[in-house]
């Protein structure tokens, strides 16, 4: 509520923002600060936007002289409480788990599909669990079980 009247320094505020689902090929993580965002997506080169200047994240800063100091603030900030490299470990274990489940619902003959649809029909009009979710899956975290590499 002080933020909103006005009453809270917002150079003080930060939002931090964590991302590993649907495709995205490492873990990720955002962090604002006033009007800096700053993305990192592990074993990526960063970004960087000014969005008073660039509200639509088009120009990448990162890496450039004139905000070394804002871009080294906000990777320190970031990744302050966050550890990439565990959120991968256990992002490829939860993978495996979910695989073996998988394959044990096929041995028993029953497979359900999480997903919802309002009737039949709507297979044909929307991808469902077996469609782009699926390739996203496998393009994300690069686990391959053993059984299924060929």
């Amino acid at each position: 509520a002080s933020l909103a009247k006005g009453e809270t320094d917002t150079a003080l505020r930060q939002v931090k923002s964590e991302y590993t689902d649907m495709g995205v090929i490492a873990p990720s993580r955002m962090i604002r600060v006033d009007h800096y965002k700053f993305i990192y997506t592990h074993g990526h080169p960063g970004q960087l936007y000014n969005l008073d200047d660039d509200p639509q994240e088009l120009i990448n800063l990162s890496g450039r002289p004139d905000v070394r100091s804002v871009e080294a603030d906000l990777y320190s900030r970031l990744l302050a409480d966050w550890d990439p490299d565990l959120v991968h470990q256990r992002v490829l274990a939860s993978q495996r788990r979910r695989l073996f489940l998988k394959d044990v619902a096929k041995i028993s003959g029953r497979f359900p599909d999480w997903s919802y649809q309002v009737t039949r029909d709507d297979t044909k009009r929307f991808v469902r669990a077996n469609g782009a979710a699926g390739a996203k899956a496998r393009a994300r975290f690069p686990f391959v079980a053993p059984d299924r590499e060929k």
